[in-house]
């Protein structure tokens, strides 16, 4: 495992904890974090204090938001994608993909959360 993927694979078990103080660990002081949404609201959270807000959201939704990677791919503008599983009370709901860029420092910079699929992210020429 790489160093990058040692870092996104961190990010994943952090966000499936909502654990705010890791989120935060592995972030850059402005790193933009778009989750996914499950009731048709779509928030951007900002800075470090924006990743932890969202898992105190997060927490107190009472719904049990998860991701399972199923593989992760470079893609070609330097980002990461994982894609996975979306798993709402444990019970998989859509295929999904989490999109990073990591910053010069090695930390998540940017961070973006789609309902997709991997075939989908092909036609358009990502992967």
């Amino acid at each position: 495992m790489t160093e990058i993927d040692g870092v996104a694979m961190r990010f994943v078990a952090a966000l499936n904890g909502r654990d705010a103080e890791r989120l935060a660990a592995l972030a850059e002081e402005s790193v933009e974090f778009r989750p996914v949404s499950t009731n048709g609201a779509r928030e951007t959270y900002r800075g470090r204090d924006g990743l932890r807000r969202w898992a105190w959201e997060a927490q107190r939704a009472g719904t049990e938001l998860r991701t399972r990677v199923r593989k992760a791919a470079a893609l070609r503008d330097g980002r990461i994608a994982l894609l996975s599983d979306l798993m709402v009370d444990g019970e998989e709901t859509a295929r999904a993909a989490i999109v990073m860029r990591l910053g010069d420092q090695g930390r998540l910079a940017k961070v973006h959360w789609y309902v997709t699929d991997e075939e989908l992210l092909e036609r358009l020429g990502l992967l």
